[in-house]
């Protein structure tokens, strides 16, 4: 499934575990995250970071480990985002980077209302599964629930969107069932996994292929142009079986991002910029006039065909000097007193922005596989 940029949420130096039995280690958590970015990176894609929330001095409880589950707060399918809404409600200034930031890289933004018809909706992304044609959404207790899945269904029309009811309060429907490519479901073996394939093949309007995983965690993954994600460290993933078959196999370590939050998946938002015909016409029309008028030099990340990225010089591999990978993060910019949005780089790079006779002002960062210019359109 494609994908040009993927956003995550920046860790904190303390999280508060929801389950008190699962201790997290801060540090390895980190350096999973990295290695996520670092992977997702190699596959192609732009990496965007959102900052860690200042606080104020009042508040001193740590966040709780689900604050950086980026996946359950926005939903993006072909050029649209949907802002969600957990039953936990969210951070607002997390959800307006959100939106911020996803205006530059869609062409719709729409936000999950707080009531329809008359009930509260509740939205969770962890319950929404997209298999490139059609739509699953999980309902179950405490969680997403039918009027959520009637805003789902509403914002993307183009799709068949299915309601599946679960008897699992704990777990998203992600943790269940998995997208290994837009034919092929990864299914665990648990009752309530085999009774959604159940409900999946007899109510989907498209037919599927499966892979059945005996070990449950081991069901999520994350197929990104051409290559899947898998977990590594449990003790049956069968996703060996898929060699040969076109798609690059890649098995990750993601213990400590489990214990925040399964699958793996909802720790960050793929997106495909291209995606939208008209949106992307223009967006890219705009880019190739900015990089005419804009004379910027740019030291730019290749990548050849070996395996090993080169950023800035430096040999980037399995982990390897993860922090000299460009990334892009949410930064406001000031325009005539009015705060917009724009992208800065964390690899020391700024912003330029060109001040337009008609009020509009072109805000563009580096792009981290070389690619391109981005450019933002900001109407002040």
């Amino acid at each position: 499934m494609r994908a040009t940029h993927a956003l995550f949420i920046r860790i904190p130096d303390a999280l508060k575990s929801e389950d008190k039995k699962r201790k997290i280690d801060i540090d390895i958590l980190k350096r999973q995250q990295d290695e996520l970015r670092a992977t997702l990176y190699e596959a192609g894609v732009q990496i965007i970071e959102l900052p860690i929330l200042e606080k104020s001095a009042k508040d001193k409880d740590k966040d709780p480990a689900s604050s950086i589950l980026v996946g359950d707060l926005v939903i993006v399918i072909r050029g649209i985002a949907l802002l969600t809404r957990p039953k936990k409600e969210p951070n607002a200034e997390r959800m307006k980077q959100i939106a911020t930031t996803l205006r530059g890289l869609t062409w719709a933004v729409h936000e999950t209302p707080k009531e329809e018809n008359g009930n509260k909706c509740v939205l969770e992304g962890g319950d929404v599964l997209f298999t490139g044609r059609e739509i699953f959404v999980g309902i179950r207790k405490g969680a997403t629930n039918v009027e959520g899945a009637m805003v789902l269904a509403r914002t993307f029309r183009d799709f068949p969107v299915i309601t599946l009811f679960m008897n699992d309060k704990n777990h998203p429907l992600r943790h269940h069932l998995s997208m290994v490519n837009d034919k092929v479901i990864a299914v665990g073996t648990s009752k309530e996994a085999q009774s959604l394939l159940e409900r999946v093949e007899r109510e989907a309007s498209f037919r599927y292929k499966r892979i059945t995983v005996d070990d449950e965690a081991a069901v999520g993954c994350l197929n990104v142009n051409d290559r899947l994600l898998f977990r590594s460290d449990t003790k049956d993933a069968k996703y060996n079986i898929l060699q040969g078959s076109g798609i690059e196999l890649w098995g990750m370590d993601v213990t400590e991002l489990a214990k925040a939050g399964t699958p793996f998946s909802r720790h960050c938002v793929l997106i495909d910029a291209d995606a939208g015909n008209g949106r992307s016409s223009a967006y890219n029309s705009l880019t190739r006039s900015v990089t005419k008028s804009i004379k910027t030099t740019l030291s730019l990340g290749s990548k050849p065909t070996n395996g090993t990225t080169h950023v800035n010089g430096a040999s980037v591999k399995n982990g390897d000097a993860l922090q000299k990978i460009p990334s892009l993060t949410y930064d406001p910019v000031q325009t005539n007193g009015a705060s917009s949005s724009g992208y800065g780089t964390t690899d020391g790079a700024s912003p330029s922005s060109v001040q337009e006779g008609n009020g509009t002002t072109i805000v563009t960062s580096v792009h981290a596989h070389g690619l391109a210019l981005i450019a933002d359109l900001i109407i002040s």
